[in-house]
Parts: structure tokens; sequence; C-alpha cells
């Protein structure tokens, strides 16, 4: 079977360090992956989305593919999941940072971590818990949506 042949981008380097830093291989289908979620950065994607961005990129691959090489970069730290209605979305990890999802349009906005670090440090503190996973996910109405009329409720 023939290889698709992919050509090499300006992102293949940035792929090739963001893969290496994180001490994981530099596979074809790695880097066509990784190169997808940099161009939709700092934006989240779908597994299809992502999918269907590889293969126009050059790369021949199924969706089972794409989703465990996303499970291998999230265990790794390379990106994190966005729980929004619908499929979930993965972006990448760094820079640092939490998300606000508006409940009524579904748009997710980007929270740099260090605008709530003294809020994590002091839920540790009140709990005891030692906190082991980044990417809050915090509900609330875009100015977009505050501006809207309510919808007519039934």
């Amino acid at each position: 079977m023939d290889r698709a042949f992919v050509t090499p981008t300006p992102l293949d380097g940035h792929a090739l360090t963001q893969l290496r830093s994180h001490g994981l291989r530099c596979t074809p289908g790695r880097i066509a992956i990784l190169q997808v979620l940099l161009t939709c950065a700092p934006g989240h994607v779908t597994v299809d989305e992502i999918h269907q961005r590889v293969i126009a990129l050059g790369w021949p691959t199924d969706n089972t593919a794409v989703r465990r090489t996303l499970h291998v970069f999230t265990s790794a730290g390379l990106t994190h999941t966005l729980a929004v209605p619908g499929p979930v979305a993965y972006g990448l990890a760094n820079p640092p940072h939490h998300h606000v999802l508006c409940s009524t349009c579904g748009a997710p906005t980007d929270v740099p971590a260090a605008a709530l670090t003294a809020t994590l440090t002091t839920v540790q503190a009140a709990t005891g818990y030692q906190l082991t996973r980044s990417g809050l996910t915090l509900p609330g109405r875009c100015p977009g949506c505050q501006e809207s009329p309510p919808a007519a409720r039934h």
C-alpha cells in the first residue's frame, strides 16, 4: 500500500519540538495531528474535525488512530479535553489555561491559568486536597448572550 506524500510545512519544526518536549515519538501521523491542533490553536476541535483535516494534509488515517493519538497526547500533557455540548473537543494544553463556557450559545473562552492560581491554592488549603488535574470549565453566559433577551420559556 502506497503512503500519501505529505509536504513538509513550517509547522513541522514546531510539531517536532512539542512532541520531543513531551517525551513522545515523532511519527508522521502524530506530526500531522499536531499540525492540525497547532493550526487551530487556541481553539478546540473534535476527533472528526481533526480526522478530516489530517486527511486534507495528505496523511491517510482513520478516526481510531486519531483517538488513540489524542489519548497519548492528553496523557503526556500536550493536549487537554474540553467537555462541550456534543462531541469532546481537544486543544493544546500550553499555555496553561482553563475555560469559561457559555451555557446559552456554547462558546468557550480560554482563561489563563494564572488568573485562577490564588483560587485553586485556597481550595487546596481549605480541603487538604492536592489538585492533580488542570482544566477547569466554568459555566456562565458570554457578553453577547447577556445582551440578548432570554429565550421564551415553554
